[in-house]
């Protein structure tokens, strides 16, 4: 988990907004090389979900999170630490996620982003939305999300980690499982996590 300072200092490992966005390849690329990281997510959010603001700034959380994610996730969030932090704060991380990814921000709701670099060009990402609406259920949420990604990446045999595109497939495949699952919940009144469904689906 990274930070991205908006505004402010904050007290985690992160970057300045300029810094993060001169260097975008450079920071990613280096945290794959090293190990740090097959994949990549951002956690998109804005001043009209206070509840994703205060997961991510709960230290409790932010730990789970990061210890979920480890060595095969790194996962950047866009942070603002002065209290007198305005609107167009959050639009300067709206313009850099929309000029690098293609996508329109300013109508949607909180998501995880997550995408993957290819030669030193930025793969077509894919975006799950939360929909919590409380702290507790966001986080719960945002775990589940990540650790159904980490799942998948744990079967990427270290020979092959450099196969990025491979990988991001069996983050995709992983996702479109878990929408489906959860889809299934909905309908059927379940109970339980995306994987357990998964689980429990195949033993019958």
């Amino acid at each position: 988990m990274i930070s991205i300072y908006l505004s402010g200092k904050g007290g985690r490992e992160g970057y300045p907004f300029e810094h993060f966005k001169h260097y975008f390849l450079d920071i990613c690329h280096s945290h794959h090389e090293e190990g740090r990281a097959l994949a990549f997510a951002f956690i998109l959010y804005d001043f009209n979900h206070p509840e994703i603001i205060k997961t991510l700034h709960d230290q409790d959380y932010w730990k789970a999170l990061d210890c979920i994610s480890g060595k095969y996730l790194t996962v950047f969030s866009f942070h603002h630490f002065d209290r007198r932090s305005r609107s167009d704060d959050f639009k300067n991380s709206q313009q850099f996620i929309e000029e690098r990814f293609g996508i329109e921000l300013s109508k949607a709701r909180p998501s995880v982003l997550f995408f993957q670099i290819t030669n030193g060009q930025v793969s077509v990402p894919f975006a799950v939305e939360i929909q919590s609406e409380t702290v507790q259920q966001a986080f719960v949420e945002i775990r589940g999300i990540l650790s159904d990604v980490v799942d998948s990446l744990k079967e990427v045999m270290p020979e092959f980690r450099h196969n990025t595109a491979e990988t991001f497939n069996l983050i995709t495949n992983r996702l479109w499982q878990r929408k489906a699952v959860l889809s299934l919940r909905k309908v059927l009144g379940l109970v339980g996590s995306a994987q357990e469904l998964v689980d429990k689906l195949h033993k019958l």
